[in-house]
């Protein structure tokens, strides 16, 4: 159970950071200050939101074929 909240919270974050990154082109560190991400800031984020719902897709996938096959959450 544990497991499949932690997967929906680090898709959600993923997602969350890549629009993010994706609508600004200035991001902000704690370590770096403002860190300027040139022209390729929209590849990133795109790249953040892709894996991010990869995640989130993964997971409802095995969560609706475990209920399928009448497996009960662990």
């Amino acid at each position: 159970m544990l497991n499949r909240f932690s997967m929906y919270f680090i898709g959600i974050l993923l997602i969350v950071v890549g629009i993010r990154i994706f609508s600004s082109r200035v991001f902000y560190t704690l370590k770096f200050g403002l860190v300027n991400m040139g022209p390729y800031h929209s590849v990133i984020g795109m790249i953040f939101v892709i894996v991010g719902l990869f995640f989130v897709y993964d997971i409802t996938k095995t969560i609706i074929k475990d209920k399928r096959k009448g497996r009960s959450p662990r």
